[in-house]
């Protein structure tokens, strides 16, 4: 009889640390599924910037391309003698223009936050609150 008594403690205990490891697995999954979904979703964001700064990088460069080709064939071929100056000039500076608002608005997109940093920011809290707890 004492033998039964004695079987029903070290059942709830096992029963109680099973359960526990249960919960703590089923966190630390959890856990470790959201931050896998937020460096996915962070990639894509990646995935996107790195497509539009190459494009505006082609654009720039093709601008800066066209303005030296504008200027020349300005130059060589359009222009009567006495209006040819001002001409040149205004060619020249349109294209000029884009190409600098091509280079600025790369510029502005180059300045960023690195590359996962709110998935980094997330996985040091998780680190910091799990460090608490002990």
């Amino acid at each position: 009889m004492d033998a039964v008594a004695e079987t029903p403690p070290e059942t709830a205990e096992s029963i109680s640390t099973a359960s526990t490891l249960r919960r703590v697995s089923q966190t630390v999954l959890s856990i470790v599924h959201n931050r896998l979904e937020l460096l996915t979703l962070e990639l894509k964001e990646e995935k996107q910037w790195a497509v539009a700064t190459l494009f505006l990088a082609v654009l720039t460069s093709s601008l800066a391309v066209l303005s030296l080709v504008a200027v020349l064939v300005t130059v060589a071929f359009l222009v009567p003698a006495e209006a040819r100056p001002w001409v040149m000039i205004g060619i020249s500076v349109v294209m000029l223009g884009g190409l600098l608002a091509c280079v600025f608005f790369l510029k502005v997109r180059m300045n960023r936050p690195p590359a996962l940093a709110e998935t980094l920011a997330e996985l040091k809290k998780d680190i910091e609150c799990l460090q608490n707890k002990d």
